[in-house]
């Protein structure tokens, strides 16, 4: 199995009795990563929110039934969460009564379990995210001239764990399969056609403008939903670790746009899968917004996996002088312009050199790549 950065830090949550949480999105990886790490372990109890069993076992139970069912198991693993009637709740009776029994619960939902355990477990409770495998982990597993030699690839399929390990040829299948995963908590049950096909048109929107501005007239008019409708949609599947925002930079200069958003989406292959468009990127109209968002949702994975407190924006005037990425961490600014092409090509902005000569500016290419994924620059 392709070993996971995020291996290490459960481990290093385990001697103490505080619930850990593991977030992630569908088919990242998080249940095979407890398996792994726990199959041999015969203290465990594996138990699954999907289930109507395991919901039923945890519907308006008391401390005493907790104490007679966990008694003889030290780890408790509880599998699609957030599926769980007022799991916080029972989540903060277990830790409560039961301080020598450790609970680790997945949700795919950031925030419906989130939610749910947000007030319940404050203080009681670790927190862990798992995306798609990072750069770094894809090295570990192929070495960097292999993987980067695959750029190309995982600028169209993305590097979700069973897209990098398929068979060659299976790619867009699996993708698409995953993409109609995620539309299905808000397209597959609405009974409304006229509504499904309204909701694809709006991702379908997004997807063509990642990395841009998205103006709410023109996502009403391609979806004909209503604004307050959209946002909320968006809400949606940023909370389902489809999409996530980027803001614009919120500096001092009179001319800067302060309130901007950019959607990108947190796997290519799933903004591919949308568009049901696999073209090799050398034939794509859009290869620079590939790149951006493939660029931008690596680091992010990046930044999570060494837990870097960063903020993440884009920088923009109003005179439409931009620069594609800014992180801002521990007092200092660092900008950078992403380029498909040669960085010679690249200018970058004057008011942006003004405005914040402190900031370091560097120039991402497929030549240096490598080295912003893995925070050598």
């Amino acid at each position: 199995m392709i070993n996971r950065l995020v291996e290490g830090q459960i481990l290093n949550r385990l001697h103490d009795s505080k619930v850990l949480l593991l977030y992630g999105g569908r088919q990242v990886g998080k249940s095979s990563i407890l398996r792994k790490i726990f199959s041999k372990r015969d203290d465990v109890l594996w138990l699954n929110g999907d289930e109507p069993e395991t919901r039923d076992m945890f519907a308006g139970q008391d401390s005493r039934y907790y104490r007679n069912v966990l008694k003889d198991h030290s780890l408790v693993v509880i599998d699609e969460a957030h599926r769980i009637d007022d799991i916080g709740y029972t989540l903060k009776l277990i830790h409560d009564t039961l301080p020598s029994v450790k609970v680790i619960a997945t949700g795919s939902s950031d925030f419906r379990l989130y939610s749910s355990t947000t007030d319940a477990l404050a203080g009681r409770k670790w927190e862990m995210s798992l995306s798609t495998l990072s750069f770094e982990e894809l090295l570990s597993l192929h070495g960097r001239d292999q993987e980067t030699s695959m750029l190309a690839h995982r600028l169209v399929y993305g590097t979700y764990p069973e897209l990098v390990t398929c068979q060659p040829g299976d790619e867009q299948q699996l993708l698409v399969q995953l993409a109609d995963g995620f539309l299905g908590d808000e397209i597959l049950k609405v009974d409304d056609h006229s509504r499904r096909v309204k909701i694809i048109r709006l991702l379908k929107a997004v997807a063509r403008q990642v990395g841009q501005e998205l103006a709410m007239e023109d996502l009403q008019a391609e979806s004909s939903l209503e604004g307050d409708d959209i946002e909320h949609l968006l809400y949606h599947f940023e909370n389902s670790n489809l999409l996530f925002a980027l803001n614009s930079y919120p500096g001092e200069l009179w001319n800067e746009e302060k309130n901007a958003k950019r959607y990108y989406f947190s796997d290519n292959g799933i903004r591919n899968a949308i568009l049901l468009n696999f073209a090799d990127v050398s034939r794509r109209k859009d290869a620079i917004e590939l790149w951006k968002n493939y660029l931008v949702s690596e680091r992010r994975k990046y930044l999570l996996n060494h837990g870097l407190l960063t903020n993440a924006y884009f920088w923009r005037t109003r005179y439409q002088q931009e620069l594609s990425y800014l992180e801002e961490r521990a007092g200092t600014l660092q900008g950078y312009e992403f380029s498909w092409s040669e960085a010679k090509r690249v200018t970058i902005p004057q008011a942006f050199k003004v405005g914040y000569p402190e900031a370091e500016l560097t120039v991402i290419t497929p030549d240096n790549y490598d080295r912003f994924l893995t925070g050598e620059i």
